[in-house]
């Protein structure tokens, strides 16, 4: 892909950013370790769910005709030939007149079919039960195959393995399932002003928050964060950790993409890889690097290089980054949920940019409302925090007035 100094749309820089994506090769998973992500193939059932007739209560399986005529007052007498438990076999055979107490789950006997559940009876002697009320053939009973039956399709392929879908995969006893693999995203810091957690704040330096933000991000979604370390700013030092990320799915990066100085990311990377963009008409966000990672002939990694202002990384990554790493795991649908709410502040848009606004959403009757969730510098972390949703300006628009109605792009 040719490098193009233009400053793209959001809609082109996503298209580009997504043209470079391809979900990750298909694995074999335990089952655990499946949840959240994406089938690749057809599951079929191995068994029959039930695969036994069996209770489905706690009672008595008896023959239907032997107790129509059960009342409170004149109860029907069944002699007693066993107790069944759950998960034991049996080859008693019930006959006229006879019956089994049997637990929950416990297999219908030959003969039997129905069960009388304790409450509708009454004890008799250890060998017999007094049956208060009639029940009907097949009362009680789980057919074999009444959930599932052998052979028929549990999950389709390219579909979220939910903690439902689990239950449903281990009741038919499959302990591994393929899907498609996590992608293992490397994340790294530049910048001489950031401080570990575990340093003294001296003036001029600041913690580093964006990588616990992007660490904590990719891990929300299923993906596996992958630290690379923290860069100063020198090509040395940047291109040392970006090598680090070459054999990953995808690398990102906060800081050193805008156009002083010492932001050399750009510049590293055009010479140790593929520079696709580097700037997006969009606020917050606006510096932003796509590229490719080269160290090694035979290895080509996507890279985003965020900007060093934490909400702009955090919206960048929203809008951006997030869209790939979920094509990456399969998900076909890349899209977020948006809703039409009405406006309670004022949104500006100066510079003919796509606006990203940090509000806090209501609902009045069947009217969503957005409220600015604080002020809106790209520096101002706790209105993230507050933030519901992203109220979208678009390029074309200088002013979205209070009181109209602006698409939001939900966050929670």
């Amino acid at each position: 892909m040719k490098f193009t100094q233009a400053m793209l749309s959001v809609d082109e820089a996503l298209s580009l950013i997504l043209s470079t994506i391809s979900p990750n090769q298909t694995v074999l998973s335990p089952l655990l370790e499946a949840v959240g992500l994406i089938s690749s193939e057809v599951i079929k059932s191995p068994i029959s769910l039930p695969t036994w007739p069996n209770s489905a209560m706690d009672g008595y399986a008896v023959i239907s005709k032997d107790i129509q005529s059960a009342t409170p007052r004149t109860p029907v007498s069944v002699e007693l030939l066993s107790t069944v438990p759950a998960g034991s076999p049996t080859n008693i055979k019930v006959t006229s007149g006879k019956g089994v107490q049997i637990a929950t789950g416990g297999l219908i006997p030959n003969g039997a079919d129905c069960v009388v559940p304790v409450e509708l009876t009454s004890a008799n002697t250890s060998s017999h039960v007094l049956i208060k009320k009639p029940v009907q053939h097949g009362s009680n009973i789980r057919l074999a195959g009444e959930d599932v039956i052998a052979g028929t399709t549990l999950v389709k392929k390219n579909t979220i393995i939910t903690p439902a879908v689990v239950s449903l995969l281990a009741a038919v006893g499959l302990s591994s399932i393929p899907v498609i693999q996590r992608p293992r995203v490397g994340i790294a810091s530049t910048g001489n002003e950031l401080l570990r957690m575990n340093e003294s704040l001296s003036p001029g330096k600041i913690y580093d928050s964006n990588a616990y933000a992007l660490m904590s991000l990719v891990k929300s979604m299923g993906a596996i964060p992958v630290w690379l370390g923290m860069a100063k700013d020198s090509k040395r030092s940047v291109s040392s950790i970006l090598k680090r990320g070459v054999d990953l799915d995808l690398v990102l990066t906060s800081g050193g993409v805008s156009k002083g100085h010492l932001d050399l990311v750009k510049d590293v990377l055009a010479d140790a890889g593929c520079l696709d963009f580097w700037s997006i008409r969009m606020r917050p966000g606006k510096p932003l690097v796509f590229g490719k990672i080269e160290y090694d002939n035979n290895a080509s990694t996507p890279y985003v290089g965020l900007p060093g202002n934490p909400v702009s990384t955090l919206v960048a990554f929203e809008v951006l980054v997030s869209p790939a790493i979920l094509k990456m795991m399969g998900v076909s649908n890349l899209d977020r949920p948006t809703i039409q709410a009405k406006l309670e502040d004022d949104i500006y848009n100066p510079d003919k940019r796509r606006v990203f606004a940090r509000v806090s959403i209501s609902k009045k009757g069947s009217i969503y409302y957005a409220r600015l969730a604080g002020p809106q510098g790209s520096n101002i972390i706790s209105s993230f925090v507050n933030a519901d949703g992203l109220a979208i300006c678009p390029e074309d628009t200088v002013l979205l007035k209070k009181g109209s109605f602006a698409e939001v792009r939900l966050l929670k």
